[in-house]
């Protein structure tokens, strides 16, 4: 896999995440007006050195996405959190909105 193809599957992919966040199904234009704020974990724990990579991608998304869903804000969550309890969040809509993670054929299947 190309790293170009790469970084088109992953902007694909966060731009699809943070549709479904900022401009829920239904919301008006004044709702889209609003800020939306994502917020995301910063590990406190076991640091990716990837990670602010993440960021850059999670804000060029959001800024790509600006002209039609409106703006945005992050807050970083600075917490030691295992990957199985970021999912979890996110699936609960707490603490946090977005989780990168890796993938296997059993989280795909759940």
């Amino acid at each position: 896999m190309s790293v170009s193809y790469m970084h088109r599957f992953l902007f694909s992919s966060f731009l699809f995440v943070l549709t479904a966040l900022i401009n829920p199904v239904g919301a008006s234009s004044a709702e889209r007006n609003t800020v939306a704020v994502v917020r995301y974990n910063v590990s406190t724990q076991d640091v990716d050195e990837k990670q602010n990579y993440y960021i850059e991608v999670l804000k060029l998304a959001l800024k790509k996405s600006q002209p039609e869903f409106g703006p945005f804000g992050l807050k970083p969550v600075f917490m030691a959190m295992p990957q199985g309890r970021a999912v979890k969040s996110v699936a609960r809509g707490q603490l946090i909105d977005l989780v990168w993670t890796m993938t296997s054929p059993s989280v795909r299947k759940s």
